[in-house]
């Protein structure tokens, strides 16, 4: 099935009490939202990636995300059903954490482009950082340069994830 408005999905979904798992896609983007639902509410969500399975978003990060994104393809499924399927791909998952700002880490994400160039339909911001980005220098030092808050440039970074656009590692 499709949408137009995800919040509205959301609201039908929450009115009639539906319970299981709600997957999400976008025709020609390779990521994949999955939303488990109870009696309409959501417990927990997340946006992994098409490519190899690293989770790019979670929580409400997923749900601003989807309503951003127009046209959508979803379908409900049978939460037992679905488990099994879950738990094998869970266990092979790799996960993309943002660490919180305010803890001082070792690690350090450091960006690295699949595409040349980004097309002019993305925001000013998300190509300042796009531009930024060349294998070499880190999410901190990114933000550093553009005097934004890391949080921001996490966030634009695992959209462009999202898009199949950029890769994350880990240093």
């Amino acid at each position: 099935m499709q949408t137009n408005n995800f919040a509205s999905l959301l609201q039908h979904l929450n009115l009639s009490q539906q319970s299981g798992t709600l997957i999400v896609s976008r025709q020609g983007e390779a990521w994949q939202a999955r939303l488990h639902l109870r009696n309409g509410k959501w417990l927990d969500c997340s946006l992994l990636s098409g490519r190899n399975g690293r989770m790019l978003l979670d929580g409400e990060q997923v749900v601003y995300w989807l309503s951003q994104k127009g046209t959508l393809e979803w379908q409900l499924v049978d939460q037992q059903s679905h488990d099994r399927s879950n738990q094998e791909q869970d266990n092979q998952q790799e996960h993309f954490v943002k660490p919180p700002a305010s803890v001082k880490s070792n690690v350090r994400l450091i960006p690295r482009r699949l595409t040349p160039t980004l097309s002019q339909k993305h925001a000013r911001e998300v190509r300042h950082i796009f531009h930024l980005i060349d294998g070499k220098r880190s999410l901190e030092d990114v933000a550093r340069l553009l005097h934004k808050p890391y949080e921001e440039v996490v966030r634009i970074a695992q959209m462009l994830v999202a898009e199949g656009i950029v890769t994350i590692n880990h240093d």
